[in-house]
């Protein structure tokens, strides 16, 4: 039954990142955590949408803007990597929490506060979000949600956007996840279970084509991201009890 229900997540992850750029790894990572602890999940979750910004990259490879990827790319390589190697000595209670109140925060604010905060697209800003994406993609896997929010910034139309961040999605996917094995996080237990969410990200992609220009993305993000805060005050209260 777990892998019906993680398949049946793959896909809807799969048609929000094609019609949205992103918001996999978040859907993905509410439907994980409730069966493992964060560490497999945040490694199961990186597994299964490794594919996704590969495959986006290549489809728009032709609109890539190499100067805006390079600096925000190495920063989030270099924290997302540092973070991984130390994950393992943090008490998987704690974080458990920080898990909750990150997903409370990213709900709070992409409902109130995304469309009042202005971007500057300077070297210091790029190297900021680089880093704390990797943190974050280190930590639970979804640290593409703020890359998200800085190419939003500093490109000029949804082809550029959706070139420079699956670009860089798809290199430090790679990166992390080679990472995540070498570490000894991707056990034998997770190969099921990748198969299964790799198959429903790659139908949810060819759905999310067909379906994209009848939907509203931002009231898909909306509704997301009131899950997202909803989840992230459920798992507060499961590692605090």
């Amino acid at each position: 039954m777990i892998y019906v229900i993680i398949l049946v997540a793959a896909l809807l992850a799969g048609a929000i990142k094609s019609i949205a750029g992103f918001g996999a790894g978040v859907i993905l990572l509410l439907v994980l955590s409730q069966f493992y602890d964060v560490i497999a999940s945040a490694t199961l979750n990186q597994a299964i949408c490794t594919a996704l910004p590969i495959i986006m990259a290549l489809q728009y490879r032709k609109y890539i803007e190499w100067k805006k990827v390079i600096l925000p790319g190495v920063c989030f390589i270099v924290a997302s990597v540092a973070t991984i190697r130390l994950v393992k000595n943090i008490d998987l209670s704690w974080l458990g929490v920080m898990l909750g109140i990150f997903l409370v925060l990213l709900s709070l604010y992409y409902l109130f506060w995304a469309k009042n905060i202005r971007i500057e697209p300077t070297p210091l800003i790029a190297v900021a979000f680089g880093l704390v994406s990797g943190v974050l993609s280190g930590l639970f896997s979804i640290g593409v949600t703020l890359m998200a929010v800085y190419f939003l910034a500093v490109t000029e139309d949804r082809n550029h956007y959706m070139a420079d961040l699956q670009s860089v999605m798809a290199v430090t996917s790679i990166i992390s996840m080679a990472t995540r094995i070498s570490s000894g996080f991707y056990t034998q237990a997770l190969i099921l279970p990748t198969v299964f969410g790799v198959a429903g990200v790659l139908a949810g992609l060819q759905l999310g084509k067909g379906i994209a220009g009848r939907l509203n993305a931002a009231k898909i993000n909306h509704f997301i991201y009131i899950l997202v805060g909803l989840t992230g005050i459920e798992t507060i209260i499961k590692q605090l009890i």
